[in-house]
């Protein structure tokens, strides 16, 4: 006789909870910018990404950022977050792991 291979939904919400901790329902330290989210932020973050790694390598610094940042309010205002904090500090956060050291 061959065992049932359905599951009980209770027993599956409960095994999905367990894995669901106060650490992972943020965005870890060093994860990829584009898996958190709503599907705008992500494409705007995919978009933001495309137009930083179009920089060479030199001019990805974190001494280019605040040039960069005029950049985009000049060229592309609607890749720059607004409405929490300071639009310059949203760009570092998106752009975290992404910028090499000078």
């Amino acid at each position: 006789m061959r065992k049932s291979t359905t599951r009980d939904p209770a027993s599956v919400k409960r095994g999905y909870a367990s894995r669901i901790s106060d650490k992972n329902l943020g965005a870890p330290a060093g994860s990829p910018a584009l898996l958190w989210g709503t599907m705008e932020d992500r494409h705007r973050k995919a978009t933001l990404l495309y137009i930083w790694f179009k920089r060479p390598p030199e001019k990805r610094t974190a001494n280019d950022l605040l040039k960069f940042y005029g950049e985009l309010q000049q060229n592309n205002p609607q890749l720059v977050k607004h409405g929490h904090g300071d639009p310059y500090e949203q760009l570092k956060v998106d752009l975290y792991g992404y910028v090499l050291e000078p």
